[in-house]
């Protein structure tokens, strides 16, 4: 699914993209005013804004993956891009739910940090 979303988006292909979601899915991102872009056509709007503007994933990590019984996973990714000609990351949390048409995405959420403000490290060994 993760290999599946980005091949379908730098292909330029929204309506693949759009098919990995549920009808009813939630995305929540820093670059829509609202911060929670929901259901399918708004998300495949919102992708589709991101291929039409030329952004392309340069590569994708899977971090971590967990199966909560045979209907619902969640993933976490970590994704370099090149948008608008400027080198991003950004870390995903994908979670799907197995439904009567297979796997599809309920809630994704994207962030990508701003170096300049990011906490640097966490020193878990002081006071607390």
């Amino acid at each position: 699914m993760i290999a599946a979303w980005k091949d379908g988006y730098n292909g330029g292909d929204a309506d693949k993209v759009a098919a990995l979601y549920a009808e009813d899915a939630f995305y929540l991102t820093q670059h829509f005013a609202t911060g929670i872009v929901h259901g399918l056509a708004n998300i495949k709007a919102y992708v589709k804004r991101g291929i039409d503007a030329g952004y392309h994933l340069d590569s994708l990590q899977i971090i971590s993956v967990d199966c909560s019984g045979d209907n619902m996973f969640y993933a976490i990714t970590r994704y370099d891009a090149t948008n608008a000609g400027q080198k991003v990351f950004g870390v995903n949390l994908v979670v799907a739910k197995r439904d009567a048409g297979g796997w599809r995405i309920v809630a994704h959420e994207a962030a990508v940090p701003d170096p300049a403000t990011a906490l640097q490290r966490l020193d878990v060994s002081g006071p607390h």
